[in-house]
């Protein structure tokens, strides 16, 4: 589904859409991976972003809500 499409559910239909994306960083180099969250950000939506790297500087910006998992064990980390 595109941010295009989501924006239309949105305003049309009242829908809240939920965009999970899954490492980014392996697909995307440094600048494209900030490109599509800091638009990704200005959504009706809730984005979850999956890292094996960690969130490092990439996210800063759109104050998210960072949790760590190991081992099955979820934790919040409120610093990046």
């Amino acid at each position: 589904m595109s941010a295009a499409q989501t924006i239309l559910l949105n305003q049309e239909k009242d829908l809240q859409c939920i965009i999970l994306c899954d490492d980014l960083e392996s697909e995307l180099d440094e600048n494209s991976s900030r490109l599509l969250i800091e638009m990704l950000a200005t959504l009706p939506h809730q984005t979850i972003v999956t890292s094996i790297t960690g969130a490092g500087g990439l996210y800063k910006k759109i104050d998210p809500h960072v949790f760590h998992v190991k081992h099955g064990v979820f934790s919040q980390n409120p610093s990046l």
